[in-house]
């Protein structure tokens, strides 16, 4: 069972873990995640792709440099950052136009549908589909992703949705959260070793 003590232990240092223990256990039920390693592979994604549950909203505020890291086919050089550095509506824009089922640009969507949830869940197609399954409006999907309630609901309706409680390791499952696709290589995902740490933590104290 999750609960607040479980939560901690996962996620040493979290300050929300009583506020999302029994959300997150009602999401699981609902949706059948009872199994054991299905949890702590659930959780250890979770955790990460939160900062222990602190943000559910994708940081968009980069630095110039760093976005030619991130990001070198779309700005090769510093001054093809010009207007984009340190503005995350417009970077979103930028770089989720014409993807995910989003618009140009100019639409706004990428800002709109920028990634939001426990699992960050991102592009109009992702959230339309969620909206759809709990009978959200579309309009307001983005700001129900980042309540509680929202981002535990929605992240495990992602897990089971695609299929990722049931691939056969927990670096596949990381992989296909963070990357997109499966690697060959074990421990490519972003966050691997803090991943891995929890995952380790979680099967211990659910056990």
């Amino acid at each position: 069972m999750i609960t607040a003590d479980v939560l901690q232990k996962v996620m040493p240092g979290t300050m929300r873990a009583g506020v999302f223990a029994n959300h997150l256990e009602r999401a699981l039920i609902e949706f059948g995640v009872i199994n054991l390693e299905q949890r702590a592979r659930f959780l250890a994604n979770v955790g990460h792709e939160t900062g222990s549950l602190a943000t559910f909203s994708e940081n968009l505020n980069y630095s110039a440099e760093r976005l030619g890291v991130i990001w070198p086919k779309r700005f090769p050089t510093l001054a093809s950052t010009i207007g984009y550095a340190r503005n995350p509506v417009a970077l979103a824009n930028k770089v989720y136009a014409n993807r995910m089922g989003n618009g140009d640009e100019k639409s706004g969507d990428g800002w709109r549908y920028r990634g939001a949830g426990m699992l960050q869940l991102t592009g109009k197609t992702n959230q339309s589909a969620c909206a759809r399954h709990f009978r959200i409006p579309l309009d307001t999907v983005g700001d129900w992703l980042r309540t509680p309630e929202g981002a535990a609901r929605s992240a495990v309706w992602y897990y089971t949705n695609n299929g990722l409680h049931l691939v056969d390791t927990f670096d596949h499952v990381c992989d296909m959260i963070n990357i997109g696709r499966e690697t060959d290589k074990v421990g490519d995902s972003n966050g691997w070793a803090e991943r891995l740490e929890m995952y380790k933590m979680a099967k211990q104290v659910l056990s």
